[in-house]
Parts: structure tokens; sequence; C-alpha cells
């Protein structure tokens, strides 16, 4: 296990690409900008038991949830994943994250929602 303190975005990357899982022991998030990008490098994650987490790990396919908010479910959860880390695609988590969060897939979702919005039919102007 390797704790960092503050590091640069490009440090975060080239960290998540070196490692085989990831552990996010935070008690309150809103998005999980933190999982994604670890999904993006094609890396599991063990992380607390919160509804947006669940949103985002499928256990056994891209990570594993905690059972309880504790220190010690925290420790068990990361005890799974160490002892099922073979069973963890690389490819497979990275490829979901691209289907799902890549530039071009959440801009496509932005302009169907505003289009949406201000009810436009018809192609994207190129202007």
């Amino acid at each position: 296990v390797a704790v960092f303190g503050e590091v640069s975005h490009k440090t975060v990357a080239d960290l998540l690409r070196k490692a085989d899982a990831m552990v996010h022991p935070s008690f309150y998030e809103t998005f999980g900008c933190v999982l994604i990008e670890a999904f993006a490098s094609g890396i599991p994650v063990v992380a607390y038991d919160l509804p947006v987490f669940k949103e985002l790990i499928v256990s056994g396919k891209n990570g594993i949830v905690a059972n309880q908010m504790t220190p010690e479910s925290l420790a068990d959860a990361m005890e799974a994943m160490m002892s099922t880390i073979e069973r963890y695609n690389a490819d497979q988590i990275r490829a979901e994250a691209i289907s799902k969060y890549s530039m071009p897939v959440v801009a496509a979702q932005f302009d169907a929602w505003y289009r949406t919005c201000l009810d436009v039919t018809g192609p994207a102007s190129k202007d």
C-alpha cells in the first residue's frame, strides 16, 4: 500500500497506470470523479458504501464496495481485492469507462439534453 500527498494531475495518471487497485476512503462524494479516473486507467477500486459509488462500482467487475462505513469493513474489502485482483480485466474496465465518460460521449449527452430543453431538432450545426 502506498499513500501519496498532493500530486500533479500527470503524476496521478502515472500512478494509476502503475497500480493494481485504488482505495478511495471517502465518506462524502457527489459524483465519483476519482473512481472514474481509476476506471479510465483500467484500475479496479475499493470504496465505502455510498450511493454514488454503488452506481459506479459493479462488484467483482470494476471494484468492491465495503459492506459498512467502518475502517474494518474497508480493510476487509481491501483484503478481498488483494485476494481476487487477478479476476479484474483492465481492458474491460477501461473500455467501459470510455464508453460512458469519454469527452465525445458526454458531449453528445449534453447536446441531446440542450436540444430537448430548447426543443431543437435536427443535426448539430457545424457553425
